[in-house]
């Protein structure tokens, strides 16, 4: 008796999508995909299905599914980049790095965010976290380089703080993270007048006005 197995031209096919098998019975992987989520008009800055494609993609690169990587991945001043948020959920289960957040305010209002970064060493049997370094990102920052008008910034203060500081760091004290995978937060263009903003506290409001010489941001 031949026991060998006859493949199934009907049966639904099994594709491995990062670390999750994913069906693709209907034959939507990628570019069927990017023709449905371009036409939904859903993901607004998706201007072609090339986009959309580009946008899976990328995501499949680090294991997102197509859904989460529309709505992780950007394309912006030419290139693709990923939020923040990814990779510091990468990191935290990289079982490398870990780290710790802290927000100081100023007069009611929050003023910067700053990211301590740790590795994580196995000391006598027990994984003990080792300062490596310090990040911190705040409101004067963002006016140099022309966010703090940003509505994003306006109403999410303290974590667009956050996020541009955890990009910052992870470049600087855990780059094997990254492995030149670019982040969203670090493609800005910068004109002369955004570079010339500066941020001052008075009562409880935020001003935002441009510098003059020897003006003080404290």
């Amino acid at each position: 008796m031949n026991n060998e197995r006859v493949n199934d031209p009907n049966e639904e096919k099994i594709e491995q999508w990062g670390n999750a098998p994913v069906s693709s019975g209907f034959d939507l992987l990628p570019k069927q995909l990017a023709k449905v989520f371009y036409e939904s008009k859903i993901f607004k800055d998706v201007q072609s299905e090339a986009q959309a494609i580009v946008k899976i993609l990328a995501g499949r690169e680090l294991g997102i599914p197509p859904i989460q990587a529309m709505n992780v991945v950007y394309i912006a001043e030419g290139k693709v980049g990923y939020e923040t948020k990814i990779l510091l959920s990468k990191l935290k289960k990289s079982g490398k790095y870990d780290y710790a957040v802290t927000f100081t305010e100023k007069e009611g209002k929050v003023e910067s965010a700053s990211i301590e970064f740790f590795r994580l060493e196995k000391i006598k049997g027990v994984m003990t976290p080792k300062s490596i370094g310090v990040s911190k990102f705040s409101i004067y920052d963002a006016a140099r380089i022309g966010l703090i008008n940003r509505p994003t910034y306006k109403n999410y203060p303290n974590l667009m703080l956050f996020y541009r500081a955890a990009s910052n760091g992870m470049t600087m004290f855990c780059p094997d993270i990254l492995d030149g995978i670019p982040l969203i937060e670090n493609y800005v263009e910068l004109t002369e007048k955004e570079q010339e903003t500066v941020v001052s506290f008075k009562g409880n409001n935020i001003e935002i006005g441009e510098r003059n010489n020897g003006t003080d941001e404290n």
